[in-house]
C-alpha cells in the first residue's frame, strides 16, 4: 500500500479490528479521534501518512516508543482503490470486514472525511473516464465508447451506498460535474465532441 505502511500488515486482523469485548473499533482506528489509552490507532484521516512519538499500549502489551510510530492515511489507501465504487475491494484488502466499514462511516466525525473521500475517488473515476471517452472518440470511433461513457456518466450508481445520506446525492452530483465541466470542457470542445 503506502511506503510508510509496511509496519502495518493489511487488511487488519481480527484482534486488530475488535476490542476485547468483541465490539468493532471505530475511533480508536484512527489517531485524531482515539480516545483509548489501551488500544493503538493504525490510521490518520489526513492526506499523508504520519510520524509521531507518543506512548501507547496495544492489545498485544506495551509499544517501544522510542521510535516514532506512523500512522497510515486512510485516504491514501482509499485513493488507491478509488476505481472501485462500491468500495468492496478497498474494505476487503485495508479492514478485512465490510461490517467495521459500515462503522466507520455512520461515525458522525468520521463520516464527513468518508464523504471527502468518496467524492474526490468520483471525481478521478469520472475525470480518467472522460478522457477514455476523448481518446476512443478519437482514436476508435464506437469501440468502448459505450463503456467508458457509461463511467463518465456515473451511470454506475444504483444506489446510496453505506452512510451516504440521499438528500445528499444531488448537492455531490453538481459538485462532481461542476469539477468535471472545467477540467475537461476545452479537450471535449477541441474534438467537437460538444459545442
Amino acid at each position: 500500500m503506502t511506503s510508510l505502511s509496511s509496519t502495518l500488515n493489511l487488511p487488519l486482523s481480527p484482534s486488530q479490528r475488535k476490542t476485547g469485548n468483541n465490539k468493532y473499533r471505530v475511533g480508536s482506528l484512527f489517531l485524531e479521534t482515539n480516545t483509548s489509552y489501551n488500544l493503538h490507532p493504525f490510521f490518520t484521516v489526513y492526506a499523508e501518512d504520519k510520524q509521531m512519538d507518543g506512548k501507547a499500549v496495544v492489545q498485544e502489551g506495551p509499544v517501544d516508543d522510542s521510535k516514532p510510530r506512523t500512522y497510515v492515511s486512510m485516504k491514501l489507501l482509499y485513493m488507491q482503490h478509488y476505481y472501485d465504487p462500491t468500495e468492496y475491494q478497498f474494505v476487503q484488502n485495508v479492514l478485512g470486514d465490510f461490517k467495521i466499514w459500515e462503522s466507520i462511516c455512520a461515525n458522525p466525525t468520521l463520516s464527513k472525511y468518508v464523504e471527502e473521500w468518496r467524492k474526490e475517488a468520483e471525481i478521478k473515476l469520472r475525470s480518467e473516464a472522460i478522457k477514455e471517452v476523448v481518446e476512443v472518440a478519437k482514436n476508435e470511433g464506437a469501440k468502448g465508447f459505450t463503456a467508458a461513457k457509461w463511467l463518465a456518466e456515473g451511470k454506475w450508481k444504483t444506489g446510496t451506498g453505506a452512510g451516504r445520506p440521499k438528500n445528499r446525492e444531488d448537492e455531490t452530483e453538481n459538485e462532481i460535474n461542476s469539477k468535471l465541466s472545467k477540467e475537461v470542457q476545452s479537450d471535449l470542445t477541441r474534438l467537437g465532441i460538444i459545442k
